[in-house]
């Protein structure tokens, strides 16, 4: 009896009452031991489902689930590959204004120069020239 009651904890779907008064029955009947009654109990709260056990809790656990995936993705670290990666500047191209994001050595910056910015991000003296960025909400 212990077996069929194992597999059908293991196999089935079943509601906790329900398996619990089945073993609670054999155990009376004699066809238990107390340590098979008590290994039963905790194979069946192990092998419990929440779908079976309790519906209403899958859709707020999975409501729960999609709002921590949202705020996770919203305090994500920036990805560098968003943003264009810096190039030296060409002497011609209007691309790194007051405002450009870019991407340099793995770190975002923002242009704050009023004019083209022709300075590497971050290298030394370019303090005033380029801040480091985090979008809104990183």
């Amino acid at each position: 009896m212990y077996n069929t009651l194992s597999n059908l904890i293991t196999y089935q779907e079943y509601t906790l009452p329900e398996i619990t008064q089945r073993i609670n029955t054999m155990y009376c009947l004699g066809h238990l031991t107390d340590e098979q009654r008590e290994t039963l109990q905790k194979l069946a709260v192990e092998h419990l489902s929440i779908e079976t056990e309790r519906p209403e809790w899958a859709e707020i656990v999975q409501s729960l689930a999609d709002r921590v995936a949202a705020l996770e993705a919203l305090h994500a670290e920036p990805d560098a590959s968003d943003y264009p990666q810096w190039v030296k500047w060409d002497g011609i191209s209007t691309d790194y204004q007051k405002g450009a994001i870019v991407s340099h050595n793995g770190k975002l910056w923002k242009s704050v120069y009023s004019g083209q910015n022709v300075w590497e991000p971050g290298a030394l003296g370019t303090e005033s020239l380029w801040v480091a960025y985090a979008p809104e909400g990183a």
